[in-house]
């Protein structure tokens, strides 16, 4: 049999407002420390079925009913990034304080970006910090203790717990309003699987759009986009230049494979038995020809496992940010003064898929160390 989780990743809306505002006739911003108290006892004095409790306390009162989950388990609250979301936060948490919820099993997350009166931040930063926040909690206690209740909040965010549950094998708890009084249905984890391949194929990609705050140029992936992407990201046009950001089901693809590689346990790489001079296009840039072959000889020259570094693109007016990648299951190296840019393949001893970013992780360390 089973365990029951016992870890509830509860998302929070604002629905609770409306019955506020009808039980103190007054707007939520006059509400002193005193009204939050007294809400938050009377609440707890109603029946947890009451419509006045809120979508979120009826939503969880019919999955310990049903005993979907513990009989009291730990209820982490995500809630927006708006004055109201942290108000209803601190409510229900407290709610449940009152109800005899132990010290420290009611905990607050804000979501930082997500409030809808600003709607590319909501899209850019909420949603993913959603994504972030829901996968780091059920990395920490793993899938079989967690539960994700995503009554409460924006619809989107619905949508973004049943992708998380449906990857990483958490059953996903939702209760419409219209529901009779303990009714709530469950999204159980499918059978389905992610495309490992493609992501480790991409990995460099899934990387960088996965560290950036905001949209990145497709610029930067020149000569290894893999259309086979697209619905893992967002567009965006800007003056004939597109720009990406991944969605969140690229993010949630991401946080499922990313943790799978230990590089701890990784078998160390060997040294190259040979080492080569690096290899340069003959149209790669000719000024900075001599520049580019001595940073391709250090990268040889201080890492023992690699055998030889090949250019294979450049362009004169796009510069990049230098860095180690992999990339179609090729370890890439990119080197840039600020002006230019040249990609290059990095041939080194290892033998699989992990050693290979093993490898990308010590030249990113060597890039770091050297300055």
């Amino acid at each position: 049999m089973s365990m029951q989780p016992y870890i509830l990743l509860c998302t929070v809306g604002i629905s609770l407002e409306r019955h506020l505002k009808k039980w103190r006739n007054k707007e939520m911003s006059a509400f002193a420390a005193a009204d939050w108290e007294e809400a938050a006892q009377r609440i707890s004095r109603l029946e947890p079925q009451d419509w006045s409790c809120g979508a979120e306390i009826n939503s969880i009162h019919a999955l310990l009913a049903e005993k979907d989950v513990t009989a009291q388990p730990e209820i982490h609250f995500f809630h927006s990034d708006t004055d109201a979301g942290r108000d209803i936060g601190r409510l229900l948490k407290r709610v449940y304080e009152l109800r005899g919820w132990r010290d420290n099993a009611v905990r607050l997350q804000v979501i930082e970006g997500l409030r809808d009166s600003e709607p590319k931040l909501f899209r850019t930063q909420g949603l993913r910090n959603l994504v972030r926040q829901l996968c780091d909690r059920i990395r920490q206690y793993g899938p079989s203790a967690c539960a994700i209740n995503a009554t409460g909040g924006y619809k989107a965010q619905i949508a973004i717990a049943v992708m998380i549950g449906q990857a990483l094998g958490v059953p996903v708890y939702y209760k419409h309003e219209r529901f009779t009084e303990q009714t709530i249905i469950g999204f159980p984890p499918l059978p389905v699987a992610l495309d490992e391949e493609l992501w480790r194929n991409n990995l460099g990609i899934f990387e960088i759009l996965y560290q950036a705050d905001d949209f990145v140029s497709i610029k930067q992936f020149a000569e290894e986009w893999d259309e086979k992407l697209e619905s893992l990201v967002e567009r965006d046009v800007q003056d004939g230049e597109t720009f990406l950001i991944l969605s969140s089901a690229g993010l949630i693809m991401h946080e499922n494979f990313r943790d799978r590689i230990d590089l701890g346990k990784v078998e160390a790489l060997k040294p190259a038995k040979r080492q080569e001079e690096p290899r340069i296009g003959p149209d790669h840039i000719s000024a900075k020809q001599a520049e580019i072959r001595s940073y391709m000889q250090r990268v040889t020259q201080d890492n023992p496992f690699v055998r030889i570094c090949r250019s294979f693109y450049a362009n004169p007016d796009q510069p990049q940010k230098n860095d180690f990648r992999l990339s179609r299951g090729q370890v890439v190296g990119i080197y840039s003064d600020g002006s230019f840019s040249v990609k290059f393949r990095v041939e080194t001893t290892a033998a699989s898929d992990e050693q290979k970013w093993l490898a990308v992780d010590k030249l990113r360390t060597w890039r770091q160390e050297r300055g």
